[in-house]
């Protein structure tokens, strides 16, 4: 029998590790929740299945914080490529990812792809978003570094070794509602302030009311619930690349920080309580179109 469609989503959240080889895929130093789609069933492979269409979805690899608040003292220009960017841990990432797809996909018993890049095998998609799209160059470097040299790239001693140049695919967030969950959309907005405004929400700020106004203080910004998660973005990824941390950030606050931030999210996006169906199929369902 043979797959007419496959769809595989691989969703990548690797943190970096000096001690790992280039061509290993770093892993998760902290257990990741998965949440498995309701009603969703896997399909058995059977013999004679033939796999000839894979859509692989991933995230950016490591970045630096979008933003901090007044008090941190790690400003911007602790971060060489500035708020936002991936850093050189997280171009080894995709690197790393890429060579674990060309493994996959091209260097398997039965191949998917050819062992050089193909256009028209393999189509490239990104967000408008830098990281996302040196992510995805750092992935195709990995992916495709078996290229011919004089075909698939010039025969120049001053061109970088292996290196196949790949397009790259994007458009505007404000246009890209496929790679962009907050893409301008009306009704989404409007069930967004249901949610926000309704009992569940508010009941959720009043129980943590007093931390929300504790952290304010600390970092000299009000910080109110949906905002929990750029603080505790910030202190995450500083805490991963060993930068200082300030007294108040002890063992409980770090956990009551994530745990709030992890509410909130499902709150934002239509998967807390209440569930929000809707609002899940109009920020991702276009995705899976």
């Amino acid at each position: 029998m043979r797959i007419l469609f496959l769809f595989l989503c691989l969703t990548t959240v690797i943190l970096a590790l000096e001690n790992h080889a280039d061509e290993e895929v770093i892993s998760a130093e902290k257990h990741i929740p998965v949440h498995k789609p309701r009603g969703y069933k896997k399909r058995q492979l059977e013999d004679g299945d033939e796999l000839l269409l894979s859509q692989v979805v991933w995230r950016h690899g490591d970045r630096a914080p979008t933003g901090t608040y007044p008090t941190d003292p790690h400003k911007e220009d602790a971060w060489p490529n500035g708020w936002g960017e991936l850093t050189q841990l997280g171009m080894r990432q995709q690197y790393a990812l890429g060579r674990l797809l060309f493994k996959r996909y091209v260097n398997a018993t039965k191949p998917l792809l050819k062992n050089s890049y193909n256009s028209k095998e393999v189509y490239i998609r990104s967000t408008d978003v830098n990281r996302t799209l040196v992510s995805a160059l750092s992935n195709l470097a990995g992916m495709f570094e078996n290229g011919n040299r004089g075909a698939d790239y010039p025969d120049s001693k001053r061109w970088p070794t292996n290196w196949t140049p790949i397009p790259i695919h994007t458009l505007a967030e404000k246009d890209d509602p496929e790679g962009n969950v907050f893409a301008p959309c009306p009704r989404a907005e409007e069930l967004t302030k249901e949610i926000y405004t309704g009992a569940g929400f508010q009941k959720f700020v009043a129980e943590n009311q007093k931390f929300l106004d504790f952290v304010s203080e600390k970092t000299g910004k009000k910080v109110i619930m949906p905002e929990v998660y750029m603080v505790n973005d910030v202190h995450y990824i500083e805490k991963l690349y060993n930068m200082s941390q300030p007294d108040w950030i002890t063992d409980d606050v770090e956990i009551k920080l994530r745990n709030l931030s992890q509410v909130s999210t499902r709150f934002l996006f239509g998967i807390g309580d209440p569930y929000v169906p809707e609002l899940i199929r109009l920020r991702g369902g276009t995705l899976t179109d």
